[in-house]
């Protein structure tokens, strides 16, 4: 197997959570649902394809993209996901099991919450999900109305670094960040064919007291061949994100070299940014497939041959529709391997004003010519502008 770049099948088994159901149609009625079996006559029912090149499409595929949409206009908006980010012409999006709300301009809220879906310590209730229907869970849509969620918090979409802040140390008592020396992970990089240790030793803070002057970083790069078990070395490279003249810095792990983030959005694997968040190139930041591996100690990450994709994580949202006890899916119910809507119903505030949304199924209807009937990711929602 080549330890370097992640097998085909491991990469599938992984993404069993993002992209299950197949991209074919099922006959088994018990492990999937109906895109649309029951519609209410005031909302607007719409199938969007949001399978974003189908399950293990590689990160060059131009299909691998979220499918954006507008609320008042109905449409979907064409655009590329980096030019989504600074773009207010979009509400909501989807890619295969994912949806985000547009951080610019829209905040959501989970308003139903089905709670008869679930036991007492948040397991799917398989009996539940099976005798749900669109039409058997509509009075919960109906029952929304603007007065109604009056006093409901809604909540923006905000960007979650993998590393998150297992790198430093914050101490309330004096409000100082200093680097964990103890942790160190394992980075694969942005073109998936190496990966390196890295390590936090120093963090300078600026006078400010509010953002870093430096980061002093050891990584340790693999130096096997490549498909060969992983060998590290036990001495790192230092590099030094001097934010003196600038907030952001991007690394190359591979030329160990600092490179412009703007004009490498495929190469830069590690992004630094003064104000204590450390970026992977994809994911948020970039078009490549960086990916970490949760903290651990130099002696358990140097003593790895190999990394398996589901160690790995990515840069993500983390939002209403994303987080895991607002999601609005559940999988393998009934022993199968399909995704099922909890028909939870969720308000989205707009520029234009607010919505309530819910998804019907996970899964192109058979009326559907393309894609083919039963595609995974083909998305049936229904929404009506509150």
């Amino acid at each position: 197997m080549n330890k370097q770049i992640l097998s085909s099948a491991i990469l599938a088994a992984s993404l069993a959570l993002t992209a299950c159901g197949g991209d074919s149609s099922s006959s088994n009625t018990t492990d999937e649902q109906g895109p649309s079996d029951g519609g209410i006559p005031t909302a607007t029912q719409l199938v969007i394809d949001a399978s974003a090149g189908g399950s293990g499409a590689s990160d060059s595929d131009p299909e691998n993209k979220f499918s954006y949409f507008n609320f008042a206009s109905g449409t979907v908006v064409e655009l590329q996901d980096s030019e989504a980010e600074a773009s207010n012409a979009w509400d909501i999006a989807f890619k295969r099991n994912k949806i985000i709300v547009n951080a610019n301009t829209a905040k959501a809220a989970l308003v139903a919450s089905q709670d008869d879906f679930y036991d007492e310590a948040g397991k799917a209730i398989n009996t539940s999900f099976i005798n749900a229907t669109a039409a058997s869970e509509a009075q919960s849509f109906i029952d929304i109305t603007t007065e109604g969620i009056s006093e409901v918090e809604f909540k923006a979409d905000a960007a979650k670094p993998a590393l998150g802040s297992d790198w430093y140390i914050y101490n309330p008592q004096n409000h100082s960040v200093s680097a964990n020396t103890d942790n160190f992970f394992l980075l694969q990089n942005a073109e998936q064919d190496n990966v390196s240790i890295f390590t936090v030793k120093n963090i300078t803070t600026a006078t400010s007291g509010r953002a870093a002057a430096s980061y002093t970083v050891e990584l340790f790069n693999n130096e096997a061949s490549q498909g060969e078990d992983f060998i590290f070395p036990q001495a790192g490279i230092e590099f030094v994100a001097d934010f003196t003249s600038k907030n952001q810095i991007c690394y190359d792990l591979d030329t160990q070299a600092e490179l412009d983030c703007a004009s490498n959005e495929g190469t830069w694997d590690v992004r630094f940014d003064a104000s204590f968040e450390i970026w992977l190139n994809g994911g948020i930041h970039g078009n490549g497939a960086a990916a970490t591996t949760a903290a651990a100690s130099f002696a358990d990450i140097s003593a790895k041959t190999e990394v398996l994709s589901y160690e790995l994580a990515r840069d993500t949202m983390s939002g209403t529709f994303t987080d895991s006890d607002s999601t609005w899916w559940a999988y393998g119910i009934n022993g199968g391997h399909n995704i099922w809507s909890n028909f939870r119903v969720y308000a989205v505030d707009t520029a234009d004003g607010q919505y309530k949304l819910r998804i019907l199924s996970y899964y192109a209807p058979q009326t559907s010519t393309t894609p083919a009937p039963g595609t995974s990711g083909v998305i049936t929602v229904e929404f009506e502008k509150l």
